[in-house]
């Protein structure tokens, strides 16, 4: 929690910008009981936590962020990451991990979600791929930029929990 917490004072300054944000990345908390298939036999384990779930709740309620797939998609049985156990993947058997949250100012862009299924990768970065193409590009010079940044690569802020620091982290896409 303590990484949630520093994590949330970093959002919080961002508000205070007045600047419209897509934050995407791997959160590894499901949210709703929609966002995980078996939510019952997991309320105890990482990752469906009442205290990550609430942390989440109070980042939308509170702070105003949108979590962009759900402002469009409320279908059940829409996951980002599947054990590999079981045959999860074939069977759909999966937590929604992955966000794309944006600032409330964008939440009126988002026209379209999805996640990319058609083949599985260990990589994350079709869902974020995905989430950004799903801003009104045409309405939204925001949108644009970084629907051109991303054909090549894309820079991501990471935090590291030993240091408490933010730092870019850039994927090429060309690779």
């Amino acid at each position: 929690m303590k990484c949630l917490e520093a994590f949330e004072a970093h959002l919080v300054k961002l508000r205070r910008r007045h600047s419209e944000y897509i934050i995407c990345g791997d959160w590894n908390i499901a949210h709703h009981e929609i966002d995980i298939k078996n939510w019952r036999g997991n309320k105890k384990n990482s990752g469906f936590l009442p205290e990550e779930r609430a942390w989440l709740t109070n980042l939308f309620d509170n702070h105003k962020y949108k979590d962009a797939f759900r402002i469009v998609n409320n279908q059940e049985d829409q996951y980002t990451w599947w054990s590999n156990r079981g045959r999860a993947w074939d069977k759909n058997v999966g937590w929604r991990i992955d966000y794309q949250i944006v600032t409330p100012g964008l939440k009126d862009k988002v026209i379209e979600t999805d996640i990319y299924k058609r083949e599985r990768f260990l990589s994350k970065i079709f869902s974020i791929i995905t989430s950004i193409k799903s801003l009104n590009s045409e309405a939204n010079p925001l949108a644009q930029s970084i629907l051109k940044i991303t054909a090549s690569a894309f820079e991501l802020l990471v935090f590291d929990k030993e240091s408490f620091k933010y730092s870019p982290w850039t994927i090429s896409t060309n690779e």
